[in-house]
């Protein structure tokens, strides 16, 4: 049963096109992670298992942003915001002392790496593009508020990286 609970997990997180829906995914790997812990269960939320099989889709290749024009850039931050805020606060989640131990070994440099550094990059440019004007904060609506609070997160998750 907790493989097809993985599976569905999995299959939202790569399939979905919805990144809200994405963004509860992340939510629901969480608590499958916490419930298997307090219940001391044996199953693959309880090992490395669970985050190496959702690994490539938890935690995207952000570096295609970097070849974004600035109007893509701030489209697609906007849009996936609320995915990106769930898995950098999920990582914090699984870079503390509770439940470090699911994380497969060498796969924080890896997110470091491939996700978490191009999107600081991405969400740096976005800041960027909306500081010299106003107008493009009308533009985008809340968006230079959801990247200064994006960027707060990636930074707090950056050094949790850096000191293990």
């Amino acid at each position: 049963m907790d493989r097809l609970r993985l599976t569905f997990i999995s299959d939202t997180l790569e399939h979905c096109p919805y990144e809200s829906l994405k963004g509860s995914a992340v939510s629901w790997l969480k608590e499958e992670l916490i419930t298997a812990h307090t219940r001391g269960s044996e199953n693959a939320f309880a090992s490395t298992v669970a985050l190496a099989a959702a690994q490539p889709y938890l935690f995207p290749d952000t570096s295609p942003l970097a070849d974004a024009s600035d109007d893509e850039l701030l489209q697609e931050m906007e849009q996936s915001f609320p995915f990106h805020m769930a898995v950098v606060n999920f990582l914090y989640f699984i870079g503390g002392k509770t439940y470090s131990h699911l994380v497969p070994a060498g796969m924080l440099g890896v997110v470091e790496e491939i996700y978490l550094g191009p999107l600081r990059l991405a969400q740096e440019k976005g800041l960027e593009i909306l500081n010299p004007s106003p107008e493009s904060l009308d533009h985008v609506g809340g968006s230079k508020m959801d990247l200064q609070l994006l960027g707060d997160r990636i930074a707090m998750c950056s050094r949790q990286i850096e000191e293990k």
